[in-house]
């Protein structure tokens, strides 16, 4: 993997881990993936559409927490629609070839789309945020 894109995989896995705890949410969910065993928990306030705080815990590989950290990045100013519109442009992103008109915010994750198996290690956090109840 090109060493940049790793930098960048890297620094989006450490925001991830970066997450502080929220001590009343008003929404939580798990997902898991079972093929690969990763694992992710987030917690969040909301208030209909608005995003007011985010906390993610991951149990997985680097790509499984690089993905957490997109989306703790995006939900620091994108309301829950916002963040679910971004869901489908990094599943889009991932499934497809067309490089033209790439969001920069998706660009370290370029060599995985190549690897197929690995695009449910990067969406997990974006599923999961997509159930939260």
């Amino acid at each position: 993997m090109d060493e940049l894109y790793q930098k960048q995989i890297l620094e989006l896995a450490r925001q991830a881990r970066n997450s502080t705890d929220i001590a009343h949410p008003t929404h939580h969910a798990k997902v898991n993936n079972p093929t690969c065993g990763d694992s992710v928990s987030i917690a969040a306030v909301l208030s209909g559409d608005e995003i007011s705080q985010l906390q993610i815990d991951v149990e997985g590989c680097a790509l499984c927490e690089a993905g957490a950290g997109l989306l703790v990045q995006l939900a620091s100013h994108a309301s829950a629609s916002e963040v679910s519109a971004w869901h489908k442009k990094l599943d889009d992103f991932l499934q497809n070839d067309a490089s033209e008109n790439v969001p920069t915010e998706l660009v370290p994750f370029t060599p995985i789309r190549a690897v197929k198996n690995r695009h449910k290690c990067v969406k997990l956090s974006f599923v999961a945020f997509e159930s939260l109840a």
